[in-house]
């Protein structure tokens, strides 16, 4: 009897230890899973709550660069140590195109690091199209297969002066897009930005016809959006490239009034910018690039006084910028530009002297 008592103390011992261990190891994983989510949390903050927040400050292009490379570091030791976890993987691709956005896209602020940030699409397109061959693609993710596309397309028009590419690009984009569309309205948005780059791509080419029908699938895309989403930054931001795309054909046909009048639409699509984020530096610089363009128009016309009003209000907003970020390239270019404008207008007005005190101050500024 005494040894059937001491066995079953035994097993009974035995039973608690498994139970215990079993306990901590569940106690242990569930840490870890804690753990895992607290970093994973941490690293989608940084790719795209402060790095949101830090684009519209003036001066932070080297902090955004840096921030975004910290979190792609932590991203590539999570997925380490996830293995095949699909969520980590899709934001690790995010992350590299936010990186590349960061390092040298055309459309946004960069520090011009055109090689780096094709280098970095192409990463982030090659982990996507690795879970497409794994598995069917959720809606997010054929979303960012679109975008990273989308910015490719941007990447090659506007940085890599490469036409056709960026065409390929922006097709694979859009075929992809407007499958979306019945299953997610959201994406009307995108489409529409992405309809205005391809008008842009089409002018380029000296296809109108193309053109103007990609600037109809934008303007009926955007209409009903900003109906429903008035303080949609966005959505008056692809307005805004709408209304340029189309003066800039007016004015290459010569219909200088009706480019006029898209250049002041697009004006007040920048006033609505600024009113809806007065700090953010790309709602200033599009609206010293309509100033600019207003500018240019009166010049053509011959009327100087006007070209110079217009011009001195953009060169006043491109100075503020490039004295905030003195190695951004595009505010650099904008400012010579526009100071090379002034100079004309000056000329035309008869103010010789005015051009040398310019000349004078840009040297001494340089």
């Amino acid at each position: 009897a005494r040894e059937a008592e001491e066995a079953r103390a035994a097993a009974e011992a035995e039973r608690d230890a498994a139970q215990s261990a079993e306990r901590a190891a569940r106690e242990a994983g569930a840490r870890a899973q804690r753990l895992f989510a607290s970093q994973l949390d941490l690293s989608l903050a940084f790719v795209f709550d402060y790095h949101a927040r830090l684009r519209a400050v003036d001066g932070t292009l080297a902090l955004q660069g840096d921030m975004i490379a910290k979190a792609i570091e932590n991203l590539e030791r999570l997925q380490a140590e996830a293995g095949a976890d699909r969520e980590v993987r899709t934001t690790l691709a995010r992350a590299v195109m936010q990186l590349a956005d960061a390092q040298g896209n055309p459309a946004v602020r960069s520090a011009g690091d055109i090689a780096g940030a094709r280098r970095s699409l192409e990463r982030a397109e090659r982990l996507v199209e690795e879970l497409a061959a794994e598995a069917a693609l959720d809606v997010d993710q054929e979303k960012l297969r679109a975008e990273i596309a989308a910015k490719r397309g941007d990447l090659e028009l506007q940085g890599g002066r490469d036409p056709a590419a960026a065409n390929d690009h922006y097709e694979r984009a859009a075929a992809a897009l407007e499958a979306l569309l019945p299953r997610d309205p959201s994406v009307a948005l995108p489409l529409a930005s992405l309809a205005t780059r391809r008008a842009e791509l089409a002018q380029t080419l000296r296809e109108s016809a193309r053109r103007d029908a990609h600037l109809e699938r934008a303007s009926a895309l955007l209409a009903p959006y900003l109906a429903a989403y008035p303080e949609n930054s966005k959505a008056w931001r692809a307005s805004l490239q709408v209304a340029m795309v189309r003066a800039f054909a007016h004015g290459e046909a010569h219909d200088l009034d009706a480019a006029e009048q898209d250049y002041l639409r697009a004006l007040a699509c920048a006033d609505r910018l600024r009113e809806l984020a007065p700090e953010d530096p790309s709602h200033r610089f599009a609206g010293a690039q309509v100033e600019f363009a207003l500018g240019e128009l009166a010049a053509a016309r011959g009327e100087a006084s006007r070209a110079l009003e217009h011009h001195r209000r953009a060169e006043h907003v491109f100075a503020a910028l490039l004295d905030a970020e003195p190695k951004d390239a595009a505010y650099r270019d904008r400012l010579a530009r526009v100071r090379f404008a002034i100079g004309q207008a000056l000329f035309a007005l008869g103010r010789g002297d005015a051009v040398q005190r310019e000349a004078a101050r840009e040297a001494m500024a340089s």
